[in-house]
């Protein structure tokens, strides 16, 4: 590769007084090029991997339950949420249908424990049992024999 460069004589005479030879102009001029390609590469690295970390960094800090709330916000979110987790309605004929499926369903003993203990010391209102009551009135049930 041969460098041309366009210079004056005074320029001319400038260079050589401050490198008397040639050789060791270009040597310079040549590792001086090397190094500030070498640092562009760097610092297009580093711009490159900081530009990565922030744009992970702004990901993580747009979590919603990171970020400190206004009570406002706190009451809307609030609002937007009640009423879920209650399930889909269903219709009248679908929850006949699933009463049929679970009709003469045997329950295991253990199963019939859990329940029994989940439902153990729970307070129940005058009308809860009172529609308890009506709902199993009228119906036959076996004896069990332990």
């Amino acid at each position: 590769m041969i460098l041309s460069f366009r210079i004056t004589k005074d320029q001319k005479e400038a260079l050589l007084s401050f490198y008397p030879d040639i050789k060791s102009f270009v040597e310079k001029t040549i590792s001086d090029t090397a190094d500030k390609i070498i640092i562009e590469r760097e610092n297009f690295n580093v711009d490159k991997e900081l530009k990565a970390y922030h744009n992970r960094r702004s990901l993580n800090d747009n979590d919603f339950r990171k970020r400190k709330m206004t009570q406002e916000t706190k009451d809307k979110i609030s609002k937007a949420l009640k009423g879920r987790g209650k399930g889909i309605p269903l219709f009248e004929e679908t929850k006949i249908k699933i009463g049929l499926i679970h009709k003469g369903k045997i329950v295991s003993k253990e199963t019939r424990a859990k329940v029994s203990k989940a439902n153990k010391g729970k307070k129940r209102t005058e009308e809860q049992k009172r529609n308890i009551g009506l709902a199993h009135k009228g119906k036959k049930y076996k004896k069990r024999v332990n």
